[in-house]
């Protein structure tokens, strides 16, 4: 979300299109969908499999990535950032229950800390980061970067992640709600 923030101006000034309201919804949009479907993406973790849901949300976060850095209206732009919040919100609680089954019992808050601690490193870096990639590269790059750091992650995640599910109480999976 914070490459967004800081790459707002140009895209701003490339979709002269689109409205400032309607571009805003790139950021409003993400944060909906991220934040409504998390509940949802961890449920599905723990029926389907962790594993699963995490490379699942990857790879939707990624083609919302492309789409963004492709898009030639600022409509579009907006639809990827959306298709990357639900990307997201698969990512997230998936990566947190990937990381509770792999450590033993005394050694969980520990990963957890560290889980923590590189979403806030990642989240400080960003802005820097970001305004960088803007400055001397464009703003579609602010959404290039994630295709092969995904791309790496979904490799190495298949040779250092296993596959893991939680209780399955037999409910079905909400959807609607």
């Amino acid at each position: 979300m914070t490459g967004t923030n800081i790459a707002f101006g140009a895209i701003e000034d490339e979709f002269t299109d689109s409205s400032r309201s309607t571009l805003s919804w790139a950021l409003s949009g993400y944060s909906i969908v991220l934040a409504t479907f998390m509940v949802l993406g961890g449920r599905l973790a723990d029926r389907l499999g962790r594993r699963r849901v995490f490379f699942s949300g990857i790879t939707v976060f990624l083609i919302g990535s492309l789409a963004c850095a492709l898009a030639p209206t600022g409509l579009l732009f907006v639809a990827g950032r959306i298709v990357q919040g639900l990307g997201g919100a698969f990512v997230v609680p998936s990566s947190l229950a990937l990381v509770l089954p792999a450590f033993p019992a005394g050694r969980r808050t520990s990963a957890v800390a560290v889980w923590t601690a590189s979403g806030s490193a990642g989240a400080a870096a960003a802005p820097s980061l970001s305004a960088f990639i803007v400055e001397f590269f464009g703003w579609r790059w602010v959404y290039l970067i994630a295709v092969p750091i995904g791309l790496l992650v979904l490799v190495l995640g298949r040779r250092l992640l296993d596959e893991s599910t939680g209780d399955d109480s037999g409910a079905p999976v909400d959807l609607l709600g």
